[in-house]
């Protein structure tokens, strides 16, 4: 953005001698090595210039400039502002003085503070450069032009900064306009980049996609791999937040292998981090887990620490999402000591507010009303309004938790003055939730059905925050059990059924994993209320098997839990008998208000102590129901043939099933005992347990996994199902039961 061009040299050799005229033409060099982004070039050749005895000082000035310049492109801020500074000095003793190197090097110089988040220090300067631009008496009209466009970008990365998008777009804006006129290349792509995140920042994510890809086309005519990275980057994260995962993995894929081409450590992690925030946006958790643990040591060995508070803090949603309370809340006070001592307030109180939840979830709110109280300091100071509508919902919740009524009141309110001030949909959208939630707890009927018709509005409109949209249908489904325990009427659970039918659609999409495996749970609980308890069996192994792939433990084992309690009732309850309503009434309704109200508490399930089975014995059969192994765990006075018959009978039956259609059931209970069954043909094996079947199932798969790898063992497997041959004899299988079935001490 010097103010340099060809006609200003044609003009200039009318009028200057012949000896400023290489000099004029090197600048011009210069200038075209910036816009194209060559700076080690230009650093090169401003360098060379000190040879010269410059006989002009206004030329001398503009070779400053153009290092200066180059100096902010490059990042290295200190150089570049005490060179400002001196050329600023320099202006007021000079005894020709241009108004145009004296507001160049101003703008130069806010540029230097924007970049480095200085606001204080550029907000005057913005206004000084506005005065000096009109003052300034520019050569020609493209002069004119590139002056006008420091301005543009000044003005525009200062109301970036500071969170200003609209007026960021505008500025940024009529600076890419001048820059296209003037063929600025570099600055083209390089404020095309800016601009696309400030689109995104304002909600135009697609705005923003079309000024990142045009930005990257820029970028790779002009061989710029550290731009074209970044972009890359940005490009993959903008389709993160469209909720295009797929596509913004390919690109941060790509930007992964460009960071490893350029040996760029630093940015290598950024992208790990950002590759291991798709997975978490995909429900990966596992997966994110390992990128997020690469790029945080990445960060250690280089200091990084800005970049390793947020990893830190990702490491804490990613364990409370697997509901490992006591890691997550490390992480983010590890992330909040390292944030307060950078001074990031927002990030400072964003991890309050985490810090909050976690106390939340483990119910211990006063706790989680003193981190909730001190993150809305934080940002009543930023008067961040966003965030304040957020921690004022908090804070409602809390303090309905702890029965303040009034406290919460006050929150509500708090955020009805929000939502006047004219904020987004999603303010609105927590200021109804939290009054509703008010209304639901003040114990009058028509407050009651007040808080239910806001709770049916919300989860009806268009999801601004998913967050927002899945409380209020938990809420709504409390509500709707309430008035079946009050007036056990049928249309009400049909009203309950499309409610829980609709969360779980809403959490499948938004990759709200843990809520739609407690969402499976709460519709198998339902599916008793239809008398149909192999529905029920199907959506709990669902719940299971999304658990485990997506690395949710502790739900994955309440799923199987829940499997087991279900086969008690399915031997106990006779579901011909019942009416829809009497089972309700008898056998559904308290298990299914408490899970709906630790859902809406965001409690983490509390598994038994006691997760081991007792194992009875193991069974290898063949399709036609012959056993071909057999290893007893229990002692023989455990058994007698009754027992054994009972099993063998219990297998036939299961292998009829399994092979007259397509699915499987894999638990049967017979009295105290579970049979679980694992067919891997052209075999089944039984195993036989007491208790709980969680841990009994995984050492199943494990057993069975190491079986199939012995190509040895298999083949003698297979060769005694073909014959009849029993295998009894056979010590290596033997032995590799014992190992995979011993109880853990």
């Amino acid at each position: 953005m010097i103010i340099i061009s060809f006609d200003f040299l044609k003009n200039l050799r009318k009028r200057t001698s012949e000896d400023l005229l290489p000099y004029l033409q090197e600048l011009k060099k210069i200038e075209n090595f910036i816009h194209s982004g060559n700076f080690s070039l230009a650093l090169e050749n401003i360098e060379k210039s000190d040879e010269f005895s410059i006989p002009d000082d206004k030329i001398k000035s503009q070779f400053k400039l153009a290092g200066f310049l180059t100096l902010i492109y490059m990042r290295d801020y200190e150089k570049a502002e005490a060179g400002l500074n001196k050329l600023i000095k320099a202006y007021f003793v000079a005894e020709t003085k241009d108004i145009r190197l004296l507001y160049l090097s101003k703008a130069y110089l806010g540029l230097v503070y924007v970049d480095k988040r200085d606001f204080e220090s550029a907000l005057p300067l913005i206004g000084e450069c506005e005065g000096l631009f009109k003052k300034s008496k520019f050569v020609n009209k493209e002069a004119k032009m590139a002056g006008e466009a420091v301005l543009y970008s000044l003005k525009g990365k200062y109301f970036n900064g500071k969170g200003e998008f609209q007026k960021t777009i505008d500025n940024f804006e009529k600076a890419i306009e001048f820059f296209r006129i003037l063929e600025y290349k570099y600055e083209i792509a390089d404020y095309l980049k800016s601009l696309g995140i400030a689109y995104a920042s304002k909600g135009d994510v697609d705005a923003g996609l079309d000024c990142s890809h045009e930005s990257e086309i820029i970028f790779t005519e002009l061989n710029d791999k550290t731009n074209l990275l970044k972009i890359t980057n940005n490009i993959g994260m903008l389709y993160l937040n469209k909720g295009e995962l797929d596509e913004g993995l390919i690109n941060l894929e790509k930007a992964k292998v460009l960071s490893e081409e350029l040996g760029n450590k630093n940015f290598s992690g950024v992208i790990q981090q950002n590759i291991g925030l798709v997975y978490m946006d995909k429900g990966e958790l596992n997966q994110a887990l390992e990128y997020f643990v690469q790029c945080k040591i990445i960060f250690e060995e280089l200091g990084n620490k800005q970049y390793l508070a947020d990893v830190l803090q990702n490491l804490g949603v990613i364990n409370l999402n697997k509901g490992e309370l006591d890691k997550s809340l490390k992480f983010y006070n590890d992330a909040l000591a390292t944030q307060t001592e950078l001074g990031i307030k927002k990030r400072e109180g964003e991890l309050l507010n985490n810090i909050g939840r976690i106390y939340q979830v483990k119910a211990d709110y006063d706790s989680a009303l003193t981190y909730f109280l001190k993150g809305l300091s934080i940002f009543d100071e930023m008067d961040s309004k966003s965030d304040i509508a957020e921690n004022c919902v908090n804070l409602t919740e809390v303090s309905l938790y702890k029965g303040d009524y009034e406290n919460a009141q006050k929150y509500v309110t708090k955020l009805e003055n929000l939502v006047g001030q004219k904020t987004n949909k999603k303010d609105t959208q927590r200021y109804n939730y939290s009054k509703a939630l008010v209304l639901k707890s003040a114990e009058r009927m028509i407050k009651f059905g007040q808080a239910q018709t806001i709770f049916q509005q919300i989860s009806e409109e268009e999801i601004v925050s998913s967050e927002i949209t899945i409380q209020s249908m938990l809420n709504l489904c409390e509500v709707l059990v309430t008035e079946i325990k009050f007036f056990a009427k049928e249309e009400i659970i049909d009203e309950l059924k499309i409610v829980v039918s609709k969360l779980l659609d809403i959490s499948k999409s938004q990759n709200m994993f843990p809520t739609l495996v407690e969402s499976l749970i709460l519709q198998s609980k339902l599916s008793l209320f239809e008398l149909d308890p192999k529905n029920a069996q199907d959506l709990l192994q669902e719940a299971q098997i999304t658990a485990e792939e997506k690395g949710l433990d502790t739900l994955a084992v309440l799923a199987s839990i829940e499997y087991d309690l279900l086969l008690e009732k399915i031997e106990s309850f006779d579901f011909s008998a019942d009416s829809k309503l009497s089972f309700a009434e008898r056998f559904g309704l308290n298990e299914l208000e408490d899970l709906i109200q630790r859902m809406i508490n965001k409690n983490v399930a509390i598994l038994p102590k006691q997760l081991e089975e007792e194992p009875i014995l193991l069974l290898v059969v063949t399709e036609a129901g012959i056993p071909i192994f057999s290893k007893k765990f229990a002692t023989e006075s455990q058994f007698d043939d009754m027992l054994i018959s009972g099993f063998l009978t219990a297998i036939n039956s299961f292998l009829k099933e399994a092979f007259a259609t397509q699915g499987m059931i894999e638990r049967i209970k017979q009295k105290e005992y579970t049979l679980l069954f694992q067919p891997m043909d052209p075999l089944t094996f039984c195993y036989v347990i007491k208790g709980p079947s969680y841990s009994a199932l995984k050492k199943m798969d494990k057993f069975m996994t190491a079986l199939k790898s012995s190509n040895m063992i298999w083949d003698e497997i297979i060769e005694s199902s073909e014959t009849g041959k029993s295998l009894e004899d056979l010590q290596s299988i033997n032995d590799m039961a014992t190992q995979y079935f011993r109880i853990s001490k």
